[in-house]
């Protein structure tokens, strides 16, 4: 936390010290709009590139990865062109939007606020939230969306009942080769990584600085 000795400047406020009567806390919504105010105002905007654009980058990743598995399991599926959109639109563009709302909340405004501490802990986070987005969630919604077509219109044998292995076995059917779907989890994993280790390091080198001296930071963006 900062506090002001003098009107015009900062000073550290260790914890159990009193904050003087004329400070203000910052709360983390405060502290989250300086900041982005900071990243649209620096200069050189190449330095901040990552959080301005890293969230962008996943989210086209996560729907790049979700438009592959789609194509590959509405192949297996033998679907043709049914019903094109009403499988492609949830996993390609609902598995990106979604993938970059995670990424915001979960992991850059965590760095923005100062609550994180450990640059391979953010790295390996984002990694993991990448690839759970890009590829589990998008096989999954790929595999709910186009089982109905494939009901409907009969273009595959279904198991005879919902229980026993006749839906493991359908499974195994439609799902994209291994070496496809592990190569989308090292590409997402990868570019997560690197977008939430880069996010880590530009927050440390650039916009770790204190808010003006009439604010106080809250106590979640205080280090011992």
């Amino acid at each position: 936390m900062e506090s002001i000795k003098e009107p015009n400047g900062p000073v550290l406020l260790k914890k159990g010290e009193a904050v003087p009567a004329y400070a203000r806390l910052m709360s983390d919504n405060d502290v989250l709009s300086w900041q982005k105010k900071r990243i649209e105002n620096h200069q050189p905007q190449s330095e901040i590139f990552v959080f301005k654009y890293g969230m962008h980058i996943l989210t086209g990743v996560a729907g790049l990865s979700g438009f592959i598995i789609n194509t590959n399991i509405r192949k297996n599926f033998r679907l043709g062109t049914l019903r094109s959109m009403f499988t492609y639109i949830p996993s390609v563009v609902l598995t990106g939007a979604l993938a970059g709302v995670i990424h915001q909340f979960g992991i850059k405004d965590r760095v923005l606020v100062g609550k994180e501490y450990c640059s391979l802990c953010v790295s390996l986070r984002s990694g993991t939230y990448q690839s759970v987005m890009g590829v589990a969630y998008s096989f999954l919604v790929s595999f709910l969306t186009c089982l109905p077509t494939a009901r409907e219109n009969y273009t595959l044998p279904m198991p005879a009942t919902q229980k026993g292995l006749g839906y493991l076995k359908l499974l195994n059917t439609i799902s994209p080769k291994s070496s496809i779907l592990l190569s989308l989890i090292a590409a997402n994993m990868v570019f997560g990584c690197v977008v939430g280790q880069q996010e880590f390091s530009v927050f440390l080198n650039h916009l770790i600085q204190r808010p003006p001296s009439e604010f106080f930071i809250d106590r979640s963006f205080v280090r011992d």
